[in-house]
């Protein structure tokens, strides 16, 4: 069950695997924090934490781990922000913005309209 050959059936190691929920919520917890003070990324941590636990503790192979994260949404998600940051930068997003704003000529209900499609 475990990978770490000392933890093997010993009175700690069925005691963490009893607790897993609460050690996942606990590591939870301290993501956030850890997030929030050194200004560092949730998910990623998170995701770094998740991997270790379900690994030492539950005992869980990596490979079954990864298989289980959205890989294809992750690919798409970094996708779209990196396009949305290149346009950003080269003021594509600012132009699209003032010609949006100018074609609504102070009608401030059409904007949705035009955010819409």
């Amino acid at each position: 069950m475990f990978e770490l050959n000392f933890l093997a059936d010993t009175a700690l190691a069925k005691t963490l695997a009893a607790n897993m929920d609460v050690i996942s919520l606990v590591a939870l917890v301290i993501a956030i924090i850890v997030s929030i003070w050194k200004n560092t990324n949730l998910g990623t941590l998170a995701l770094g934490l998740a991997l270790v636990i379900g690994h030492l503790i539950g005992g869980v192979s990596i490979k079954e781990l990864i298989s289980g994260y959205p890989t294809n949404l992750l690919l798409m998600l970094a996708g779209v922000t990196f396009l949305f940051g290149i346009a950003q930068t080269n003021g594509t997003l600012d132009k699209i913005t003032k010609y949006t704003v100018k074609s609504a000529k102070g009608n401030v209900a059409v904007l949705q309209l035009f955010y819409s499609f």
